[in-house]
């Protein structure tokens, strides 16, 4: 199972995947609603910079190294990209 493939058949581009993590980092960051000081930090340390600096491939190559670590199977990816084209078909209706 080669993972860029299997996005690539199921129509994922990477703007899709951009779109799907921009959505995970906002709920994680709406998180900190109460607690500006922490979130601060995380923007001041450079976690968040780091997060998102280049998402896309790190994510890509996360999923390559848990596949590696057999931590990733096909069912489990199958079930990130029904989370991918979720986050893209909500995408298109606010477009």
């Amino acid at each position: 199972m080669d993972i860029r493939t299997t996005l690539k058949q199921n129509n994922i581009e990477y703007d899709d995947i951009r779109w799907y993590l921009s959505l995970n980092l906002a709920m994680q960051l709406l998180q900190y609603k109460d607690k500006e000081e922490e979130l601060a930090k995380l923007i001041w340390s450079g976690k968040l910079e780091d997060k998102l600096y280049d998402m896309t491939e790190t994510f890509l190559s996360m999923l390559e190294q848990k596949k590696e670590e057999g931590r990733l199977d096909e069912p489990a990816l199958r079930e990130i990209i029904s989370e991918i084209n979720l986050a893209k078909d909500k995408r298109k209706l606010m477009e």
